[in-house]
């Protein structure tokens, strides 16, 4: 398939009505840099993710935090399930390992010290996720950061998860469309 690609490009232009080929060909290009913008963004918005979790778990003294970060970044992407595993790692890392004091504060058992980490982690997440990410993407991709939340909730309101991954590239291609 790979070997014949090419022909197959040349091929499938000619299917296209010649009337509307142009604007057609010109449509799909526009629709194509919206999703690799969109792919772009999101690359972007986890290197930054796995930054400021890396570094918010080394100020917190999470035990582990170097594989905990890498995880955290590769898991990001998936909406509500990733956030969980987030939070509850977070959690019983700290908790499991006995921790009771960091170079912020010191607390009397790890339980009481999981949960102030785990509150402090669950700030600085929702902050990320509620204002800078939106921005990120929503700029890639050309839209307003508020118009971005509205179409992450919607996404998930309608297809659920795949819902909320599909919202940004698809209210991309109909801005591209509208436009």
């Amino acid at each position: 398939i790979l070997g014949k690609m090419d022909d197959f490009r040349k091929q499938s232009v000619t299917w296209i009505p010649p009337s509307i080929r142009r604007g057609t060909l010109s449509l799909l290009s526009e629709v194509g840099q919206v999703i690799i913008s969109y792919i772009r963004g999101m690359m972007v918005t986890i290197a930054i993710w796995t930054t400021v979790s890396a570094i918010v778990l080394f100020v917190l003294g999470v035990p582990y935090s170097f594989f905990l970060f890498v995880l955290f970044g590769a898991v990001y992407i998936i909406p509500y399930v990733g956030g969980v595993v987030m939070h509850s790692c977070v959690f019983f890392v700290t908790y499991f390992a006995g921790t009771t004091s960091n170079m912020l504060f010191s607390m009397s058992d790890p339980v009481t010290f999981a949960a102030t980490v785990l509150l402090l982690f669950a700030v600085c997440f929702f902050t990320y996720d509620s204002l800078i990410n939106p921005r990120i993407i929503g700029d890639a991709v050309g839209l307003n950061p508020l118009v971005s939340m509205f179409v992450v909730f919607s996404g998930g309101a309608m297809l659920g998860l795949v819902g909320m991954l599909i919202a940004y590239p698809l209210a991309g291609t109909i801005k591209v469309i509208l436009n």
